[in-house]
């Protein structure tokens, strides 16, 4: 039974995830442009281009699975953690490449990862609001 409130959290987990998910899932079907804007955008940072191939190759399968966590709610103190920290190396190389409009995606997957931390920062640490 899902407790009073809960619902438009859950909501919301369930529609990060799935963003989150979908966004990862489209960038395994696109690996090879991915990987080849990474070394694009990273390249003059003077690593190796394997250390870049490695990164763009894993960097969707890692956002893949966070998000699929998110919405499986397993592990959901971890599972925003891991999504705000591949959200914010996208960031990153959306940055450095100057492509600010898709930073809307990045700014509202941060927004709902925000509202998740706090419902689930209240959940954690035992704060219950209302009766």
């Amino acid at each position: 039974m899902i407790k009073r409130g809960m619902a438009p959290f859950n909501l919301v987990r369930y529609a990060t995830g799935l963003l989150v998910a979908l966004h990862g899932l489209m960038k395994i079907i696109f690996i090879s442009n991915f990987t080849d804007y990474v070394m694009e955008t990273m390249g003059f940072f003077g690593m190796p281009e394997t250390f870049w191939i490695l990164i763009g190759s894993f960097l969707p399968f890692v956002e893949f699975f966070s998000g699929l966590m998110l919405l499986s709610n397993i592990r959901p103190k971890q599972s925003v953690l891991l999504t705000s920290m591949v959200m914010l190396v996208l960031s990153f190389l959306v940055l450095v490449n100057h492509l600010y409009i898709h930073l809307v995606f990045e700014i509202v997957v941060f927004f709902l990862l925000g509202i998740i931390f706090l419902k689930e920062r209240n959940h954690w640490s035992g704060i219950s609001y209302g009766k």
